[in-house]
């Protein structure tokens, strides 16, 4: 783990301002700095850098912090291994018992078995022909790291049955064991390693090369301490560079459509390792592009895989496109051997907008004048726009669909309903007093991630703020799942469940109004010094601006959720303009 004062020692040698200007474009702006959020999408500036507190903020995202945590999140990187790096950069000596190196032994073996799956697939004229068969050169092979698992129940295993390395098998899902007997889990298959975002090999997706019926053709790795399926994304063998520089992202299906594509040099694309994108795999693309075409297979599990796709990336403001090659072939791989990469470019670049795909695949051989008909496609498309969380796409679809179905927008939308929707998921009863007096923002993120484990029904309350410390952020991430957690989560979790006895005596109120007291006046801070001090605000923001410091005096001794709430959104409301807004726009 990391020690609070290596940490501090750190941020002490990092100028925020100058580490941030190397992916945003930073502009002064009263006593800091302010430039496009690097995180979503935006036309106005809202992401805000305060060099005398070393820390930044994006306010469209709700995402801020130290110098370390941007750097996490803007290379996607674990925490600590965001120390490490920054640790290289700026010359820094300090320890760190990190969970990388704990993992090393994983990545290492992995690398270790891909080596010997490598020599297997070289020695296999069976395997060869068949990556042959499907267009691979030796070249291609080792570019990729091909490999065979041998037609054998224990190649593996006999390499490792002597030494302790076997208890490592089984947890990263090579080797398995049932009724006191050992076996390789691959087995006559071509070997395909799986990479994470720093290029270590985490897992492996196995094709079986049998043509047996009885056999699953794809095996993946089971999930290990390294290898979260939901997480990661297969093809990112660059980290993301090529995505960011197309600003671009193709989604398809499976191992080999990605290899296809890469092999043609079209490589910012990604599979989602055989199964439905999950909304961690959507956030994964997000930080390198808001750019996404959809080329799932063309079956009736791709259609469905498809529209759930959609829904998943609407909640994250994508642009996306899907590809439509009804009647060419059954995958990009496939359409790419028929018909060849200035073939399938241009098929890819006649996508259609999701809203046009899921209007005409809900209507495919429907007469629109019927009433009957308007009607089910009205209902076909509302988990489509209930998906939506941009008020311009929304509009703009709806005005699509209204002159479409030639009914009224007003009339659609009372049927489609709204974008947004409020949750009000806590009791208002007046809560119990609590002999807990809650002051520095680390004793409220313990108490937080404690209660929270307690009592995680209570979270939709605190899910708008960012905790500073990033394994709180993992454990939440986690659903505070103790079976996922690393073993620093646990020991973490250990210590608080130790240090804090009588989680009985925790008031979630209490908490909840301390942490909108944290924001406000961080948030009030910010504001400030973007205006570089009270004397450059006009009157009628300089009163709309000392307005919350009396409604923040009400609610430091209130217990009343409800009205703590009020203010939260109101002042979010308020901080919304001021942070979206120009100086020129805020003095018309």
């Amino acid at each position: 783990m990391l020690k609070e004062s290596d940490k501090q020692l750190l941020l002490s040698k990092i100028d925020i301002v100058e580490l941030i200007s190397e992916y945003v474009d930073l502009k002064k702006s009263g006593a800091g700095f302010k430039g496009l959020s690097p995180f979503k999408s935006e036309n106005t500036p809202s992401f805000m850098v305060s060099p005398s507190k070393k820390i930044f903020k994006d306010f469209s995202s709700n995402i801020g912090g130290d110098a370390i945590k941007f750097y996490m999140l803007i290379n996607n990187l674990t925490y600590l291994e965001a120390v490490d790096e920054l640790a290289r950069k700026y010359n820094v000596n300090i320890n760190i018992t990190s969970e990388k190196r704990y993992n090393v032994k994983y990545y290492n073996l992995l690398s270790e078995i891909s080596k010997i799956y490598q020599e297997n697939l070289l020695a296999s004229k069976e395997a060869l022909e068949y990556l042959k068969n499907r267009g691979y050169s030796l070249n291609d092979i080792k570019e990729y790291r091909l490999g065979y698992a041998l037609d054998k129940w224990d190649s593996i295993y006999v390499k490792y049955e002597n030494d302790d390395t076997v208890k490592d098998l089984l947890e990263l899902g090579i080797v398995s064991h049932s009724e006191n007997r050992y076996y390789d889990t691959f087995k006559n298959r071509i070997m395909i390693p799986i990479l994470n975002v720093k290029g270590d090999i985490i897992g492996f997706g196995g094709r079986d090369i049998s043509s047996n019926p009885n056999v699953a053709k794809y095996l993946n790795s089971k999930e290990s301490k390294i290898f979260k399926k939901s997480f990661e994304l297969f093809g990112v063998f660059d980290g993301g560079k090529k995505i960011k520089e197309y600003n671009s992202c193709i989604l398809v299906e499976g191992y080999f459509d990605v290899l296809a594509l890469h092999k043609n040099n079209i490589k910012n694309v990604v599979a989602s390792l055989g199964t439905a994108l999950t909304e961690k795999q959507a956030e994964y693309i997000r930080k390198f592009t808001n750019n996404i075409v959809i080329a799932y297979d063309n079956d009736s599990a791709g259609l469905e895989a498809k529209k759930r796709a959609i829904h998943i990336l609407n909640k994250f403001e994508f642009n996306i496109k899907v590809m439509d090659y009804s009647n060419l072939g059954k995958d990009p791989d496939e359409i790419l051997h028929k018909y060849g990469k200035n073939d399938f470019v241009d098929i890819l670049s006649k996508s259609k907008d999701a809203f046009d795909f899921l209007f005409e695949y809900y209507l495919k051989e429907k007469d629109i004048s019927k009433l009957g008909t308007k009607m089910q496609v009205i209902s076909d498309m509302k988990p489509y726009f209930s998906s939506l969380k941009n008020m311009i796409y929304y509009d703009e679809f709806v005005d699509r669909f209204s002159k479409r179905l030639n009914i009224s927008k007003e009339a659609l939308k009372s049927n489609l309903g709204k974008i947004a929707v409020s949750n009000n998921l806590v009791s208002t009863k007046k809560p119990k007093e609590s002999n807990l007096k809650i002051s520095k923002k680390a004793r409220l993120e313990e108490l937080t991630i404690l209660y929270l484990l307690y009592d995680k029904t209570k979270y939709s309350l605190f899910n708008t703020f960012s905790f500073e410390n990033i394994y709180y952020e993992s454990i939440i991430d986690k659903g505070f799942d103790g079976s996922k957690f690393s073993e620093e989560e646990k020991e973490i979790v250990f210590h608080l469940k130790t240090k804090y006895t009588d989680i009985s005596k925790i008031d979630y109120i209490l908490l909840y109004k301390e942490w909108v007291l944290d924001y406000i006046k961080n948030s009030r801070e910010m504001i400030l010094d973007y205006y570089n001090g009270y004397e450059n605000m006009n009157d009628e923001d300089y009163a709309k601006y000392m307005s919350f410091v009396s409604q923040v005096k009400e609610i430091e001794k209130s217990v009343d959720l409800p009205k703590i709430k009020e203010v939260y959104i109101n002042y979010m409301e308020y901080e919304k303009g001021k942070l979206h807004a120009t100086k020129g726009e805020e003095n018309k």
